[in-house]
């Protein structure tokens, strides 16, 4: 596609975003339990209705973008800057998929069940990183190093989870204490990354939207990650209810939200290298072809 026809790419992103959250509450209200056996996970825990189906959907969509920009930019009808949003892309899809995979597989062992938990919780770091990889790619030196960092960020994360969940059996509900190390990992990756965007693009619209958004989520996990033997439900939303969806399944719309703001953001910058607050020194020429923009 060419590059005037990209420019209605984000409105028709946030669109749908915008379509989705709204029509969530309705939907959640309206459609009766799963018709298959999927109350409960091997483990006994309960698994509501909508448990997985958002990071399922997502992933389908995440593999055609990837493919659709990949050949764009093989093609030479984007510019080659345009590959850190494929990096962006891959970064989501690998915890949206982790997390698809968990909810939505019929696992026969607890093993296997327990070893799909531990990687949904390592590849939180890997979604958050990619964030970073819209407004690091225009540079090759803060790439690399961007790169480097989240990746022992993401060594280290993986490290926790394995010496936390040693002998960890199905969906426990982790013990607040052990699960410290990790939570505040988490806290300092990501604020360090926001920051990282906000200086680059600016700390505003779609980065205080993202921001927003994963505040928000923030602010339910802790009920969610507590209680994962009775998946709270809140009497203040009308659409939850007990075995189809409640708080887990709203912490993840408000993540995706974010993600959702994240992808304009990096689309916009992706188009417009122009808008960087802080750009660097000099042309970006580390990509191969990377005078077609």
């Amino acid at each position: 596609m060419e590059m005037a026809d990209a420019s209605a790419l984000p409105t028709a992103v946030a669109a749908g975003a915008i379509a989705l959250g709204l029509l969530y509450p309705a939907v959640a209200s309206s459609l009766s339990p799963f018709p298959l056996d999927r109350k409960a996970y091997l483990d006994g825990k309960p698994r509501p209705f909508f448990r997985g189906v958002l990071h399922g959907l997502v992933s389908a969509v995440l593999v055609v973008a990837i493919a659709g920009v990949a050949a764009a930019l093989q093609a030479g009808k984007l510019p080659w800057r345009c590959w850190g949003f494929v990096a962006f892309l891959l970064g989501k899809l690998a915890s949206y998929a982790t997390s698809a995979l968990l909810h939505l597989y019929p696992f026969q062992t607890l093993e296997a069940l327990t070893a799909s938990f531990k990687w949904d919780l390592a590849c939180v770091t890997v979604s958050v990183w990619s964030s970073s990889a819209n407004v690091a790619v225009h540079n090759p030196s803060e790439f690399l190093a961007s790169v480097l960092i989240h990746a022992a960020v993401n060594a280290l994360n993986f490290v926790l989870v394995s010496v936390q969940l040693g002998d960890h059996k199905g969906l426990e509900t982790l013990d607040s204490s052990t699960d410290a190390p990790r939570m505040a990992l988490l806290v300092v990756q990501f604020c360090s990354t926001m920051y990282h965007i906000g200086w680059h693009y600016g700390f505003k619209d779609y980065w205080l939207a993202a921001l927003g958004f994963y505040v928000a989520a923030f602010a339910i996990s802790a009920p969610v990650t507590a209680n994962h033997e009775v998946e709270p439900v809140s009497s203040w939303c009308p659409w939850h209810k007990a075995g189809r969806n409640g708080l887990h399944e709203d912490m993840h719309l408000l993540i995706f939200a974010g993600d959702v703001a994240m992808a304009l953001l990096g689309l916009r910058m992706m188009m417009d290298p122009s808008i960087d607050a802080n750009p660097t020194v000099g042309e970006f020429v580390w990509w191969p072809m990377d005078q077609v923009a």
